[in-house]
């Protein structure tokens, strides 16, 4: 059995990705994910300890932070985010689920989470700051004066998070604070979420004081893109860690598990709302998440039972446009990136560049989704990205260096998707599942051997798939002699058993629930498989052509053809040079 993808010019890595290993081996203890602990848990029960000064929150919330204040702490799934994370795709920062590719976009983190997306990115310059001008900075900005024991150890510009809430903790503001005080405990609560919620990483220890220089003004620290920053530290993190042999999964992932709450119907848990309460539209779209939720009806903390239902996905399993209901009456803040949502760009944090590239993901815009284009940048480029690391950094002008990233996200507005929207249920054209049966890992853990545990540890979705896949061969196998062609001298009585083996081939993949998906190419094949049907169109509503007259036609592409796909896209401007990127 063949895990996918049929055809590698989209999945390349394909070898070199966790899924592979996995199907290989199964899912053994050296192919965990290393989810660490999370240095924030203790900033949040401080601030739900204290009121808070309104003065104090309204800074942070002219800031850019607001959005993520209103959402407080989210204890992370760690089997959720394993899950998903095992269907991450560096190569097209999409996941690769039944339904096709699916991302955490744009508008995802500015309405989820009401994070700034228009704005300059996000990099910094040589950190040329001796000790004692790092002290002073600290002092005049957060309020107190560090000692060495306030940074890591050999990490002159590493500050502790203990050290930063141990001046909140001990220092509350009085009644009538003055400005400075105000905004040196904002700068203090924002700094340690900047570092502990947002892009926390290995260390998880301290934050690097470097973030000072874009909050010393706290009135212009939102014209800078924060959104796209966390957005392109969500792809780097995810893309380490299915490919490093370290797999270490860091960045926000508690981010990944709301977007997937919002989006994926079966894993998503029920808000429990108070008699009359009602959702508070003046914050962000996750902060509902904050109520009591019931995880009744959906798999909580466990990869094999969320890998499982997300194997046995289909088409309405998935909310494409989860905001639709609510866009109309959410604030300013979640929507005023909405001119960047459908940009192709580059998005930068410090030494990260990552490419967005939403026309993957259409249908969660409301726009048709047809096939893709080919992946914008070259693989030594893409290469290159994903091995740039920090190290040595702050004796690095990442400004200079990424300078050509940066001016992609500039210029991203003429490089806007300007699809049409449709009024209906986003749908596919006609040959992208095709396409995108070839193209993508349909088996994570292989459904053909048997892995101890009870149901529904089990992979019960990976085993009906498996046996969709088998029952779509004989289907084929069979409806090679119930067209035309069939020499005369085949029995009749023959003809008559085969086309009894097709018709129960069809009615039995027609009954699995999810029709369209067993029209395209099974991975226990090569061969494309076209019948010129309506993708969602059941075997009921439709007049199959070689019924008994077998009059109908063939696709004679055999398994070495291939199928040439037009693809139409439209942008205010194209700047794409692929010996040159990026766009």
């Amino acid at each position: 059995m063949n895990p996918g993808p049929l055809k590698e010019d989209v999945l390349f890595l394909k070898k070199e990705h966790i899924a592979y290993a996995k199907f290989q081996k199964g899912d053994v203890e050296e192919l965990q994910f290393k989810q660490l602990r999370r240095g924030d848990k203790k900033l949040w029960t401080y601030l739900e300890s204290i009121q808070m000064n309104d003065r104090l929150e309204s800074i942070i919330l002219r800031a850019g932070f607001g959005g993520i204040l209103s959402c407080g702490f989210q204890p992370a799934d760690n089997g959720l985010i394993t899950a998903l994370a095992e269907r991450w795709r560096p190569e097209t920062h999409t996941f690769h689920l039944p339904v096709g590719e699916t991302t955490i976009t744009l508008q995802d983190i500015n309405v989820l989470f009401a994070l700034p997306i228009e704005g300059d990115a996000i990099s910094f310059g040589k950190f040329e700051m001796g000790i004692p001008q790092i002290y002073e900075r600290v002092h005049n900005l957060l309020g107190f004066m560090p000692t060495p024991t306030d940074f890591k150890q050999g990490r002159k510009y590493l500050l502790k998070y203990t050290s930063i809430r141990s001046f909140l903790e001990n220092n509350i503001l009085p009644p009538e604070p003055t400005q400075i005080q105000l905004n040196q405990h904002a700068r203090c609560i924002i700094l340690h979420i900047l570092g502990s919620s947002l892009f926390n990483n290995t260390d998880n220890q301290g934050v690097n004081v470097q973030f000072l220089d874009l909050l010393e003004d706290l009135d212009n620290c939102r014209r800078y893109s924060w959104g796209s920053a966390v957005l392109a530290f969500i792809y780097k993190s995810l893309c380490k860690a299915v490919i490093s042999s370290e797999r270490d999964l860091v960045g926000p992932m508690w981010m990944v598990q709301i977007w997937a709450w919002s989006r994926i119907k079966s894993l998503g848990p029920s808000i429990v709302l108070r008699r009359g309460q009602q959702h508070n539209f003046a914050l962000p779209f996750a902060s509902r998440y904050v109520n009591k939720l019931s995880f009744e009806d959906a798999p909580s903390h466990s990869a094999r039972a969320i890998r499982a239902t997300i194997q046995g996905l289909q088409h309405n399993d998935f909310e494409w446009l989860p905001y639709d209901n609510d866009m109309g009456r959410l604030t300013d803040s979640c929507t005023n990136g909405s001119t960047s949502w459908l940009c192709q760009c580059f998005l930068i944090f410090w030494e990260i560049a990552e490419f967005y590239d939403p026309t993957r993901v259409l249908r969660q815009f409301g726009i048709t989704q047809n096939i893709p284009r080919n992946i914008q940048i070259s693989k030594n480029e893409h290469k290159k990205l994903h091995e740039t690391t920090k190290t040595g950094g702050s004796r690095t002008d990442w400004r200079h260096k990424h300078r050509s990233y940066i001016d992609s996200w500039n210029n991203r507005h003429n490089t806007r998707y300007l699809g049409t929207r449709i009024n209906d249920a986003p749908t596919l054209e006609p040959g992208y599942l095709e396409w995108y049966r070839e193209r993508t890992v349909t088996y994570i853990i292989n459904p053909g051997v048997h892995h101890e545990g009870p149901p529904p540890y089990q992979d019960l979705a990976g085993m009906s798939q498996m046996m969709m896949d088998g029952m779509t061969q004989i289907r084929e196998q069979g409806s090679q002699l119930v067209g035309p062609g069939v020499p005369s001298e085949v029995p009749p009585e023959y003809l008559s058993g085969v086309e009894n083996m097709y018709n129960t081939a069809e009615q039995m993949l027609e009954y699995t629930g999810d029709w369209a998906l067993s029209q395209y190419p099974s991975h226990f094949q090569t061969s494309p498989v076209d019948h010129g049907m309506n993708e969602f169109e059941p075997r009921r509503h439709r007049q199959r052509a070689s019924h008994k007259g077998r009059g109908g036609t063939h696709d004679t592409a055999g398994a070495s053809g291939s199928r040439q796909y037009e693809q139409q896209d439209v942008f205010t401007q194209t700047t794409f040079d692929l010996n040159q990127p990026p766009f």
